[in-house]
């Protein structure tokens, strides 16, 4: 990839989305970020990121929504979401992949190392 991929990262957790922008900066990415899932949307239509890295549980509006919303807008529907969750149940990962994510991660089982190459994995398939 030439240009510098844009990655959007959707997360209500202050702490981690800190760490995550840090993360991606380290990784020559530009980064932009959403604390809602209302606030995702407006960003994610307004600066049409390379990849969207959605936490499903935000104030507001929830990421599956905020997915179906994204799917469903010619400018946003084939960027790569990759879903990052505390909640890892089969339903919100069926849900997730059936909407069109293209992961499905857990915070508790993914280290922040991993979710990176997950992100390096995706943006080099495109």
């Amino acid at each position: 990839m030439s240009e510098k991929p844009k990655i959007l990262i959707v997360e209500d957790d202050e702490p981690l989305r800190s760490m995550y922008t840090e993360r991606f900066k380290n990784e020559k990415m530009e980064v932009i970020t959403a604390e809602d899932g209302e606030e995702a949307i407006e960003v994610a239509l307004r600066e049409i990121p390379s990849v969207i890295l959605l936490d499903l549980f935000l104030p507001k509006k929830g990421g599956l929504s905020v997915l179906e919303i994204l799917k469903t807008q010619p400018e946003t529907r084939e960027i790569p979401v990759l879903i990052l969750t505390a909640y890892p149940r089969d339903e919100y990962r069926d849900k997730g992949l059936r909407t069109g994510a293209v992961q499905f991660l857990s915070k508790s089982e993914t280290v922040p190392g991993e979710v990176v190459e997950k992100v390096k994995e995706v943006l080099n398939s495109k």
